[in-house]
């Protein structure tokens, strides 16, 4: 008979549930911010400068919501857009000097948080764990 707790992609959805929720919180609490501002911050942190389009593709978010995750962390001051002269439908983001001061504090909560999350595997387990994890998001990708 099915049973749906043993059902992989179901284990998969509730530790992602769960894990996104309890970050959510903490980066809403601490720092105001919503799980794809969080997003937007942590790809500007590692790449600088990003297009909409760009944001994208990384984070798995629709173009309007990448854009409106950006233009709110314009508000707070963490991030600059910038404005493609040729074509100004063309945008791009970059962090500002607020905003990496802002990420490096919340990667610190994001990295303790994952350390909390991992806490009971040992470090083979977890290495195994993310190489288990992205043979599986590779598969996904390619199954239509």
């Amino acid at each position: 008979m099915f049973d749906l707790n043993n059902f992989i992609p179901y284990r998969l959805n509730q530790a992602a549930q769960q894990t996104s929720e309890a970050l959510a919180r903490k980066y809403r609490n601490q720092y105001g911010l919503t799980v794809p501002e969080w997003r937007v911050l942590a790809h500007l942190g590692k790449y600088d400068k990003l297009s909409v389009r760009d944001l994208e593709k990384a984070i798995g978010l629709d173009r309007v919501a990448a854009s409106r995750a950006g233009t709110s962390l314009c508000s707070k001051g963490w991030v600059q857009k910038i404005v493609n002269e040729q074509d100004r439908r063309l945008v791009e983001f970059s962090l500002t000097d607020v905003g990496r001061e802002h990420y490096g504090k919340v990667v610190v909560l994001a990295t303790s948080t994952e350390e909390l999350l991992l806490k009971t595997l040992n470090k083979s387990d977890q290495k195994k764990l993310l190489e288990l994890l992205c043979k599986v998001e590779e598969t996904a990708r390619k199954i239509t």
